[in-house]
């Protein structure tokens, strides 16, 4: 839409008018909640706003935000955009920092033991498993799916879990 592009616009000269120094500060910052700017982004499904963040920081910071959690549930705006079904939030954030920071990122759980891969089960989002299972290699794919939630259930316990909530007997 065209407030979209002109908000992505306004975010761009915004982040090419500071120093790089007080950029990743300004981008650290939480407020009250606890919330980043990329949190917000990723709660409000704006995936062109978080593109144009993290194109405006390197690999390593890109991580460095990225793992940034809420001050309640322990939230990273992963675990957001993944348990609100928003695909191309995630497929930005994934593509934006390399395998092995993917995977970490991946494993970060909240307060409750819940991955990013957990969200995206428990809400049924599986175009999200399926970006998720193609930006890890096998052998880490196998590992996130052992994960167990706050309930000791794994990813693929808690997918049949849901499937018999929504779709009983």
């Amino acid at each position: 839409s065209e407030a979209t592009k002109m908000g992505a616009e306004a975010i761009r000269i915004v982040l090419h008018r500071i120093e790089h120094r007080q950029l990743i500060r300004m981008l650290s910052y939480r407020d009250r909640d606890g919330y980043t700017a990329l949190h917000w982004y990723a709660d409000y499904r704006r995936n062109e706003m978080i593109k144009v963040i993290l194109d405006s920081v390197n690999e390593d910071e890109c991580y460095q935000l990225l793992s940034i959690t809420d001050d309640k549930m322990i939230w990273t705006s992963l675990h957001i955009s993944c348990g609100r079904g928003d695909t191309e939030s995630v497929r930005v954030m994934l593509n934006h920092i390399n395998q092995d920071m993917r995977y970490s990122l991946l494993q970060m759980t909240e307060d409750d033991s819940n991955t990013p891969l957990h969200g995206a089960s428990y809400f049924g989002h599986a175009d999200i498993m399926k970006v998720i299972h193609e930006s890890v290699t096998h052998t880490q794919w196998i590992n996130l799916l052992h994960m167990k939630d706050e309930d000791e259930m794994t990813v693929l316990q808690s997918v049949a879990y849901i499937t018999r909530i929504i779709n009983p007997p």
